[in-house]
């Protein structure tokens, strides 16, 4: 599942299974990445949202950076 544009939801969310390919920005609260699930961050350069410091990632799954923006 690809997820682009503005998420403007709040809360947690939890990648239990597959893969979760987020772009531009995530929504605040909690994101936990279960085993053997793949959370992959894709930001573009130059690309920063203040939202981003309100996440927090926990779990023993993958968290993967990709593209040559900043988290």
């Amino acid at each position: 599942l690809t997820l682009t544009g503005a998420q403007t939801y709040s809360g947690n969310t939890t990648v239990s299974a597959g893969a979760l390919v987020a772009g531009s920005t995530l929504a605040s609260g909690g994101i936990t990445i279960d085993s053997g699930a793949t959370l992959t961050y894709d930001r573009a350069a130059g690309d920063w949202d203040q939202n981003t410091a309100n996440v927090t990632f926990s779990g023993s799954g993958t968290l993967r950076k990709t593209g040559a923006g900043q988290l």
